[in-house]
């Protein structure tokens, strides 16, 4: 069985995150924050921005992940960071979607994944054909023929 993470929440580009801190932080703060490189912005228990920066989570993950799901829209560079930092395999949304597609996607992946056996490569191939319209979930991979 594969080990993974699945993230199902929302993404914001760099400039929104930009601007809706611009009143909150000072810009030395946020060019602190860009200084670091790319980073995964989550939640802490108080609800304030954390950011998880990509040499953290390369500690982290230690080559551990043969997946992760970015179920989130615009996920192209947190998608990148985990790959960089180790993940075997990442799936994440290039544009926005609906969560119908995105329920549809995501349930055909996984019962190919863990109830026919497939490879993850070959269970996002089929995730992908049984889309409807267009599929704007992408994969990533260290391993393209697993």
């Amino acid at each position: 069985m594969p080990r993974a993470i699945h993230y199902q929440g929302h993404a914001v580009c760099a400039d929104q995150i930009r601007e809706q801190n611009r009143e909150t932080m000072s810009e030395a703060e946020v060019a602190e924050i860009y200084e670091k490189g790319p980073a995964l912005i989550l939640e802490d228990e108080r609800c304030c921005a954390e950011y998880l920066h990509q040499g953290d989570l390369t500690k982290m993950l230690q080559n551990k992940l043969d997946l992760v799901f970015m179920s989130e829209c615009h996920s192209e560079l947190a998608a990148k960071i985990f790959l960089d930092s180790g993940a075997s395999h990442v799936i994440g949304v290039k544009n926005n979607i609906s969560d119908a597609a995105v329920t549809k996607f995501t349930s055909t992946f996984y019962q190919n994944l863990w109830q026919d056996s497939s490879t993850i490569c070959q269970s996002f191939h089929t995730a992908v054909n049984s889309m409807p319209q267009k599929s704007d979930f992408f994969l990533l991979s260290n391993h393209p023929d697993s």
